[in-house]
């Protein structure tokens, strides 16, 4: 059964999980819950060349955020070092860039920015989730991103 995990505010998508990536231990204990699930995240883009609420498919992702969510918790995972290429089970889409906290003054620099897509997607492949897809909505007429 997929689950689907939605990183910002969002009152359409009622039966995903909302995940707040900037609480790490949170976010890990939800994404143990879901370890024998395949998951689908969804995060915003910007991409005033495409429609409104488009939704993308990710393939890949660039982390540009300054962080790596794993820095400091290895010893809470099997593997002291993990692979992360091939993260998503997709063959065609588009690759993100994960801004974080860099995303409402930088959107603009990429034809597909993302908030923490990538958070999410790294810890999951940490913890074994074997099936991760991800999904970007385009919110053009977003101000700003808000948790």
């Amino acid at each position: 059964m997929k689950k689907k995990i939605i990183i910002f505010k969002d009152n359409k998508h009622s039966d995903s999980i909302k995940i707040n990536p900037n609480n790490r231990s949170e976010t890990i204990r939800t994404l143990k819950t879901l370890k024998q699930h395949s998951i689908e995240v969804y995060d915003i883009t910007h991409n005033p060349h495409m429609p409104h609420d488009e939704k993308i498919v990710v393939k890949d992702h660039i982390n540009q955020t300054g962080n790596n969510p794993l820095i400091g918790i290895q010893r809470q995972f099997s593997e002291p070092f993990i692979d992360i290429s091939n993260t998503y089970n997709v063959d065609d889409g588009v690759t993100t860039v994960c801004l974080g906290p860099h995303y409402n003054k930088h959107k603009n620099q990429y034809a597909h920015p993302s908030t923490y897509l990538c958070y999410i997607s790294i810890l999951a492949k940490a913890i074994g989730i074997k099936k991760i897809n991800a999904t970007l909505i385009n919110k053009i007429d977003s101000k700003s991103y808000q948790l």
